[in-house]
């Protein structure tokens, strides 16, 4: 285990296995350290699966913004490919207000063009 992710999988683990076995010494009423943690048997069970879940869901959420992070550089690496393909500069900023309406005028005239054929 060298990973934070390896301690996180361990932790639930463990925590699953302690709520089975805090589960199973509760129902036989032998559950010598429940006045040390305030908590009855079932409640201490019921916190430590919860924690699991709640373990899982930050991976998850963590999974789930990786991937759009990794989306998100993948669209910009290919709109400033095009950028510099079409424009020869892949910087947004050098496309300027006068130079964007130079640009839709001649888009304006390609489709003009194209619908009179």
């Amino acid at each position: 285990m060298n990973t934070k992710t390896d301690y996180l999988c361990k932790l639930a683990e463990l925590s699953l296995k302690i709520a089975n076995i805090v589960d199973r010494h509760g129902e036989n009423r032998d559950f010598a350290f429940a006045d040390e943690i305030g908590l009855g048997y079932r409640a201490l069970s019921q916190y430590l699966r919860q924690g699991v879940k709640a373990i899982i869901d930050i991976q998850e959420a963590y999974s789930n913004a990786k991937e759009r992070t990794e989306l998100a550089e993948l669209s910009e690496r290919g709109a400033r490919d095009f950028l510099k393909d079409i424009f020869g500069d892949e910087e947004v900023d050098s496309l300027n207000d006068e130079y964007k309406s130079k640009i839709r005028a001649f888009v304006s005239g390609l489709l003009d063009d194209d619908d009179t054929e």
